[in-house]
């Protein structure tokens, strides 16, 4: 077992260039293409893809999850980005997302996979942390800032996960 915490990233986007969720889903996707943790990229991405179709993952808070659970990842990924104009996720505040985490969970993962979302809404309700990721000026500072916040959730701070 491993446990995960925000210093498990990785990759971060400080600017996405994406205007529309697919293609946001796309371009953080591509920091993984050569990721050993994904078997088969492309059915990653369409995997994502179709999730988010079924059900957008906007949890609002200017912040989204696009996430699949499938075979074609062996091990736990996270990548971050950030948009400047923000993203349409299909939040329920219908604010889009300038925070986007991307995850990609094994398909046997379910108590890790759900242990790392709740870690990470928990966190993103938190105005203080989600300002500190929009106004970081660079991929160092992002990680500081995320690094910081394993601190701050001292008794949630890691998660185990296969």
């Amino acid at each position: 077992m491993k446990n995960w915490n925000f210093s498990h990233i990785k990759m971060v986007s400080v600017s996405l260039s994406a205007a529309k969720k697919e293609a946001a889903v796309r371009e953080l996707a591509a920091f993984l293409k050569e990721s050993p943790q994904i078997n088969n990229f492309e059915k990653f991405v369409t995997d994502v893809l179709e999730r988010e179709r079924r059900q957008p993952t906007g949890i609002g808070h200017e912040t989204a999850f696009p996430h699949a659970r499938t075979d074609s990842v062996n091990k736990f990924v996270v990548v971050f980005g950030r948009s400047g104009n923000g993203i349409d996720f299909g939040a329920i505040d219908k604010k889009p997302a300038r925070l986007i985490f991307l995850l990609g969970i094994p398909k046997f993962e379910i108590r890790g996979y759900l242990q790392v979302l709740g870690l990470l809404s928990r966190s993103l309700k938190n105005e203080k942390f989600r300002q500190k990721l929009l106004e970081a000026k660079d991929e160092k500072e992002i990680r500081q800032i995320l690094v910081s916040m394993n601190e701050k959730q001292a008794p949630h701070k890691t998660h185990a996960i296969a």
